[in-house]
């Protein structure tokens, strides 16, 4: 026995609601996670192996801005924010189907991120994206209860 019967305006109505709702999830997920990656200060970028002192992954050692503030959002192929704080701005017009693109374009970003031989590794993007199925988790919950 069929409980319900649907139109094709309800079904129409159904897909572009949860067009509207992935939407949302993506644009706060992928916020979140731009958000999570904070900066420190007083903690040299180049803190060599072997040194003295903590090294703390996850975090933007800031020592000029420049790493920091070379961050950027991409949609398509086409810069549409520059800084972490203007994530969600560079947001505002993704839509189903299209391709985001988070980084920095600093020439000495992976150097930080993965190290060198004589360069301990951040892991600032790494340990972000490690924590992707977090964010999203976060962005349904609270779209779910909306």
């Amino acid at each position: 026995m069929v409980d319900r019967v649907y139109t094709l305006a309800n079904i129409d109505q159904f897909v572009r609601d949860s067009e509207e709702k992935l939407v949302s999830l993506a644009q706060r997920a992928v916020t979140d996670m731009a958000l999570s990656i904070e900066p420190i200060e007083g903690v040299t970028s180049a803190q060599r192996v072997g040194d003295p002192g903590q090294v703390i992954e996850g975090r933007i050692p800031v020592v000029t801005g420049e790493l920091f503030q070379s961050f950027i959002v991409e949609v398509n192929g086409q810069i549409t924010a520059s800084g972490i704080e203007n994530t969600a701005a560079g947001l505002e017009t993704i839509g189903p189907g299209d391709r985001i693109v988070i980084g920095w374009t600093a020439d000495h970003a992976p150097y930080i991120e993965f190290g060198t031989s004589r360069i301990r590794p951040r892991r600032f993007a790494g340990i972000a994206a490690a924590r992707w199925r977090e964010f999203v988790e976060k962005a349904a919950s609270e779209i779910s209860r909306e």
